[in-house]
């Protein structure tokens, strides 16, 4: 039997984590410098805030200056970041449910 189309899962939505959505960009560099962007202070400022000290490992939680909250759920040295984010109430007049967000770094294919 198949599903007429009110009954359609939206796209993106999850059965357990919510809606996801994917983003990809290919860069010419290398896997250790794509690492080092994500998770230098410079490169977290721009994804998770300001951060005054944060530890990649799993478990551990971080807090930025701007109210961004979480927790890292894997880390997978110059390969792949999963963790969770979510805006404090306060930070904003928007609420945000805490939302999972993922960073996998992919090689390029040898030619």
């Amino acid at each position: 039997m198949t599903r007429n189309n009110s009954e359609r899962k939206p796209v993106g939505l999850t059965a357990k984590a919510g809606f996801q959505i994917g983003v990809r960009r290919t860069l010419s560099i290398s896997k250790e410098e794509a690492w080092e962007r994500l998770t230098s202070a410079e490169g977290l400022k721009w994804w998770l805030g300001s951060l005054t000290a944060v530890r990649f490992d799993v478990g551990e939680k971080y807090e930025s200056e701007e109210g961004i909250a979480g927790e890292f759920k894997v880390v997978k040295l110059h390969e792949q970041l999963r963790l969770t984010w979510q805006l404090e109430a306060g930070a904003s007049r928007q609420r945000f449910r805490s939302v999972s967000l993922a960073a996998a770094i992919i090689p390029s294919r040898q030619r």
